[in-house]
């Protein structure tokens, strides 16, 4: 009777506790959060600056939340210069943080037509905003976020062809390039790869300098070792670069540089005809 009697009182409090629960459910449902946690840029080239935003998502709630879409507005200098939207959202669970990555795209073109010139640092006032879209049905308004600060737009270095040489062993061609860097930060050479031919001849390089850095403004020169492909030409052509013969070329490349602000990459494309070290 006793065992009776207590099973029936436990299973009326949990009734109560889970009655209870129910009743406040409503109560202690918490609309999400959205911060800004940081925007970088990752990459700059001739035609686009990527960004990177991290958002962080707080949801307070027993239940998880299930992002559909987010929409994006990214200002320079109360300029609109980018907008998106990013979808395939991971699930924020329940009682938990979670960062998103959102991807921006600048566009130079877009930039230099709307922007004025920046100020003495190369930077410009940003601000990002937007909003997330949930599937559930416990809570429907958008989820709001909005940052603002100050953003140093990278510029992507000149470069010019500065003669050409022999390799030390005076059997390949090398190229000489001047690197400018425009930006009021340093710049440190990471790769120079590309393709071309000398004398109708096919070659290749790969530079990657040991801590070559560029300061403020400054030029660097460097000489870039080529690569016969198909061919055991060099010696013919570093002989002509030796006499000081007109040397017919082609090159296209690309510069990788690594700042401050991200990895800025510089496309390489040239042609002419050049003497010794001319």
């Amino acid at each position: 009777m006793n065992s009776a009697s207590t099973f029936k009182k436990t299973t009326l409090a949990a009734l109560s506790l889970l009655l209870c629960g129910c009743a406040n459910f409503g109560n202690v449902m918490t609309h999400p959060e959205a911060v800004v946690q940081s925007i970088k840029i990752v990459q700059t080239t001739s035609e686009e600056i990527r960004l990177l935003a991290v958002l962080e998502f707080n949801n307070p709630n027993p239940l998880t939340l299930q992002l559909a879409k987010i929409d994006y507005r990214f200002r320079l200098d109360r300029n609109v210069v980018a907008v998106g939207s990013l979808t395939n959202l991971p699930l924020i669970r329940n009682h938990q943080l979670q960062s998103v990555e959102i991807p921006v795209v600048l566009k130079s073109q877009t930039i230099r037509a709307v922007l004025p010139a920046p100020d003495k640092n190369g930077g410009y006032a940003y601000r990002f905003t937007g909003q997330a879209f949930s599937n559930n049905s416990w809570d429907t308004a958008p989820i709001l976020f909005d940052a603002e600060g100050q953003l140093l737009l990278p510029q992507v270095p000149a470069s010019r062809l500065s003669g050409l040489n022999t390799s030390r062993d005076g059997k390949k061609p090398e190229f000489g390039v001047e690197i400018f860097n425009p930006n009021v930060f340093p710049i440190e050479v990471r790769r120079l790869q590309g393709q071309g031919e000398f004398d109708t001849l096919p070659y290749v390089w790969e530079f990657r300098p040991r801590k070559l850095s560029i300061a403020a403004g400054q030029t660097r020169r460097i000489f870039v070792p080529c690569r016969p492909v198909g061919h055991t030409g060099a010696e013919a052509a570093a002989g002509k670069i030796s006499a000081g013969a007109v040397l017919n070329y082609w090159l296209q490349g690309e510069l990788e540089c690594l700042s401050p602000q991200g990895v800025i990459m510089l496309v390489i494309q040239q042609k002419g005809g050049v003497g010794k070290k001319n």
